[in-house]
Protein backbone atom coordinates (compact mmCIF):
# COMPACT_ATOMS: atom_id res chain seq x y z
CA UNK A 1 0.00 0.00 0.00
CA UNK A 2 3.00 2.39 0.84
CA UNK A 3 4.49 1.77 -2.26
CA UNK A 4 1.44 2.26 -4.45
CA UNK A 5 0.32 5.57 -2.64
CA UNK A 6 4.14 6.84 -3.38
CA UNK A 7 3.45 5.56 -6.99
CA UNK A 8 0.68 7.81 -7.31
CA UNK A 9 1.39 10.97 -5.62
CA UNK A 10 4.54 10.85 -7.57
CA UNK A 11 2.65 10.58 -11.05
CA UNK A 12 -0.33 13.28 -9.87
CA UNK A 13 2.27 16.07 -8.71
CA UNK A 14 4.02 15.87 -11.57
CA UNK A 15 1.07 15.16 -14.26
CA UNK A 16 -0.89 18.47 -12.15
CA UNK A 17 2.19 20.40 -13.04
CA UNK A 18 2.58 19.28 -16.65
CA UNK A 19 -0.64 20.25 -17.29
CA UNK A 20 -1.39 23.49 -15.08
CA UNK A 21 1.96 24.68 -16.76
CA UNK A 22 1.07 24.22 -20.47
CA UNK A 23 -1.74 26.80 -20.29
CA UNK A 24 0.87 29.88 -18.54
CA UNK A 25 3.01 28.66 -21.82
CA UNK A 26 0.72 29.35 -24.01
CA UNK A 27 0.32 33.12 -22.71
CA UNK A 28 4.06 33.44 -23.39
CA UNK A 29 5.93 34.84 -25.95
CA UNK A 30 7.20 32.18 -29.03
CA UNK A 31 10.04 30.02 -27.65
CA UNK A 32 13.46 30.67 -28.77
CA UNK A 33 15.48 27.78 -30.59
CA UNK A 34 18.01 26.48 -28.68
CA UNK A 35 19.96 23.35 -28.19
CA UNK A 36 21.78 21.75 -24.56
CA UNK A 37 24.88 20.18 -25.29
CA UNK A 38 25.37 17.81 -22.30
CA UNK A 39 27.51 15.07 -20.89
CA UNK A 40 27.01 13.10 -17.66
CA UNK A 41 29.76 10.30 -16.14
CA UNK A 42 28.40 8.40 -13.02
CA UNK A 43 30.73 5.94 -11.13
CA UNK A 44 29.12 3.21 -8.78
CA UNK A 45 30.20 2.47 -5.50
CA UNK A 46 27.55 -0.34 -4.66
CA UNK A 47 24.26 -0.79 -5.23
CA UNK A 48 22.71 1.85 -3.46
CA UNK A 49 25.33 4.81 -4.13
CA UNK A 50 27.10 6.26 -6.93
CA UNK A 51 28.52 9.92 -7.78
CA UNK A 52 27.41 11.80 -11.57
CA UNK A 53 29.55 14.56 -12.75
CA UNK A 54 27.97 16.53 -15.10
CA UNK A 55 28.55 19.73 -17.55
CA UNK A 56 26.32 21.12 -19.88
CA UNK A 57 25.31 24.39 -22.60
CA UNK A 58 23.07 26.34 -23.78
CA UNK A 59 24.15 27.05 -27.38
CA UNK A 60 21.89 29.57 -29.14
CA UNK A 61 22.02 30.20 -33.02
CA UNK A 62 24.44 27.49 -33.73
CA UNK A 63 27.48 28.74 -32.27
CA UNK A 64 26.45 31.45 -29.46
CA UNK A 65 26.46 29.61 -25.99
CA UNK A 66 24.54 31.66 -23.33
CA UNK A 67 25.42 29.36 -20.17
CA UNK A 68 27.59 26.75 -19.24
CA UNK A 69 27.07 24.82 -16.06
CA UNK A 70 29.07 22.21 -14.00
CA UNK A 71 28.54 20.03 -10.73
CA UNK A 72 28.60 16.84 -8.68
CA UNK A 73 26.25 15.08 -7.13
CA UNK A 74 25.16 11.88 -5.02
CA UNK A 75 22.34 9.18 -5.99
CA UNK A 76 21.13 6.66 -3.36
CA UNK A 77 18.86 4.23 -5.34
CA UNK A 78 16.45 1.37 -3.50
CA UNK A 79 14.86 -1.48 -5.06
CA UNK A 80 11.01 -1.44 -3.47
CA UNK A 81 9.55 -3.82 -6.02
CA UNK A 82 11.94 -6.96 -5.99
CA UNK A 83 14.63 -7.29 -8.30
CA UNK A 84 13.09 -6.61 -11.81
CA UNK A 85 15.99 -5.08 -14.33
CA UNK A 86 15.38 -1.45 -15.56
CA UNK A 87 17.70 0.03 -17.86
CA UNK A 88 20.58 -2.34 -18.99
CA UNK A 89 22.36 0.80 -19.90
CA UNK A 90 22.60 1.39 -16.48
CA UNK A 91 25.36 0.59 -13.68
CA UNK A 92 22.77 -0.09 -10.73
CA UNK A 93 19.40 -0.98 -12.85
CA UNK A 94 17.49 -2.98 -10.79
CA UNK A 95 16.22 0.45 -8.94
CA UNK A 96 12.81 2.50 -8.86
CA UNK A 97 13.74 4.97 -6.41
CA UNK A 98 16.37 7.64 -6.53
CA UNK A 99 17.23 10.56 -4.24
CA UNK A 100 19.50 12.82 -5.42
CA UNK A 101 21.10 15.29 -3.39
CA UNK A 102 24.67 17.96 -4.97
CA UNK A 103 26.32 21.19 -6.28
CA UNK A 104 25.71 22.82 -9.45
CA UNK A 105 27.48 26.02 -10.77
CA UNK A 106 26.59 27.62 -13.39
CA UNK A 107 28.09 31.19 -15.58
CA UNK A 108 27.63 32.97 -18.80
CA UNK A 109 29.96 34.52 -21.24
CA UNK A 110 31.58 38.11 -19.23
CA UNK A 111 30.25 39.94 -22.43
CA UNK A 112 26.53 38.69 -21.96
CA UNK A 113 23.92 41.51 -20.97
CA UNK A 114 22.85 39.80 -18.18
CA UNK A 115 25.98 38.16 -16.65
CA UNK A 116 25.47 36.08 -13.70
CA UNK A 117 27.31 33.51 -11.56
CA UNK A 118 24.82 31.39 -10.24
CA UNK A 119 25.42 28.48 -7.32
CA UNK A 120 22.35 25.74 -7.08
CA UNK A 121 21.74 23.60 -3.92
CA UNK A 122 19.82 20.63 -5.89
CA UNK A 123 17.21 18.29 -3.92
CA UNK A 124 15.99 15.63 -6.12
CA UNK A 125 13.41 12.52 -6.19
CA UNK A 126 12.70 10.04 -8.83
CA UNK A 127 10.13 6.99 -9.02
CA UNK A 128 11.15 4.29 -11.51
CA UNK A 129 8.67 1.86 -13.24
CA UNK A 130 8.20 -0.34 -16.34
CA UNK A 131 5.63 -0.38 -19.31
CA UNK A 132 5.05 -2.78 -22.09
CA UNK A 133 7.20 -3.28 -24.95
CA UNK A 134 10.50 -2.87 -22.32
CA UNK A 135 9.95 0.90 -22.13
CA UNK A 136 10.43 2.39 -18.97
CA UNK A 137 8.72 5.72 -17.37
CA UNK A 138 10.80 8.03 -14.69
CA UNK A 139 8.94 10.69 -12.97
CA UNK A 140 11.03 13.20 -11.43
CA UNK A 141 10.15 16.27 -8.74
CA UNK A 142 13.76 18.23 -8.70
CA UNK A 143 13.64 21.12 -6.43
CA UNK A 144 16.74 24.10 -7.33
CA UNK A 145 17.99 26.24 -4.42
CA UNK A 146 19.91 28.73 -6.71
CA UNK A 147 22.24 32.09 -5.27
CA UNK A 148 22.03 34.28 -8.86
CA UNK A 149 24.52 37.06 -7.77
CA UNK A 150 23.39 37.10 -3.78
CA UNK A 151 19.43 36.63 -4.68
CA UNK A 152 18.07 33.56 -3.37
CA UNK A 153 16.06 31.86 -6.82
CA UNK A 154 13.90 28.64 -5.65
CA UNK A 155 12.68 26.84 -8.76
CA UNK A 156 10.87 23.74 -8.91
CA UNK A 157 11.14 21.35 -11.96
CA UNK A 158 8.74 17.94 -12.98
CA UNK A 159 9.86 16.06 -15.02
CA UNK A 160 7.73 12.74 -17.29
CA UNK A 161 10.75 10.68 -19.37
CA UNK A 162 10.15 7.43 -21.41
CA UNK A 163 13.03 5.10 -22.23
CA UNK A 164 13.74 1.82 -23.79
CA UNK A 165 17.31 -0.06 -24.27
CA UNK A 166 18.91 -1.33 -27.27
CA UNK A 167 21.59 -3.80 -27.41
CA UNK A 168 24.14 -5.11 -29.95
CA UNK A 169 27.22 -7.40 -30.27
CA UNK A 170 29.53 -4.56 -29.03
CA UNK A 171 27.32 -1.89 -27.22
CA UNK A 172 24.47 -1.47 -25.23
CA UNK A 173 22.16 2.10 -24.79
CA UNK A 174 19.05 3.08 -24.05
CA UNK A 175 17.41 5.96 -25.56
CA UNK A 176 15.00 8.25 -24.32
CA UNK A 177 12.40 11.16 -24.84
CA UNK A 178 11.45 13.73 -21.99
CA UNK A 179 9.72 16.99 -21.24
CA UNK A 180 10.48 19.07 -18.19
CA UNK A 181 9.11 22.35 -17.09
CA UNK A 182 11.27 25.08 -15.31
CA UNK A 183 8.55 27.03 -12.43
CA UNK A 184 10.99 30.24 -10.84
CA UNK A 185 8.96 30.83 -7.50
CA UNK A 186 10.24 34.51 -8.02
CA UNK A 187 9.77 35.64 -11.68
CA UNK A 188 7.23 33.51 -13.80
CA UNK A 189 8.98 35.33 -16.99
CA UNK A 190 11.73 32.53 -16.65
CA UNK A 191 9.21 29.56 -16.65
CA UNK A 192 9.70 27.47 -19.75
CA UNK A 193 9.48 24.01 -21.28
CA UNK A 194 12.31 21.68 -22.65
CA UNK A 195 12.04 18.89 -24.84
CA UNK A 196 14.76 16.40 -24.93
CA UNK A 197 15.52 13.45 -27.21
CA UNK A 198 19.08 11.43 -26.29
CA UNK A 199 20.87 8.22 -25.34
CA UNK A 200 23.20 6.97 -23.21
CA UNK A 201 25.88 4.35 -23.44
CA UNK A 202 26.96 1.72 -21.15
CA UNK A 203 31.19 2.44 -21.44
CA UNK A 204 32.49 0.06 -18.46
CA UNK A 205 30.84 -2.06 -15.44
CA UNK A 206 31.32 0.75 -12.94
CA UNK A 207 30.45 3.58 -15.42
CA UNK A 208 28.20 5.13 -18.10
Amino acid sequence: MLIAYIKKSFICIAILILVASTSSWAQQSPSTQEVWPEIKLFYSFNPHFRVLGQYSGTRLNRSYYAEGKAGFFLDYLKNFQGKHSISKADSLRERTLKIRVGYLFGVNPPDSSDSFREHTIVTQGDYYFPLTWGMETEVRNRFDWSINNGNLEPRYRPRLKFSKDFATEYLTFSSYFYGEYFLDFNDSSHNRWRLCLGSEFKVTRRSD
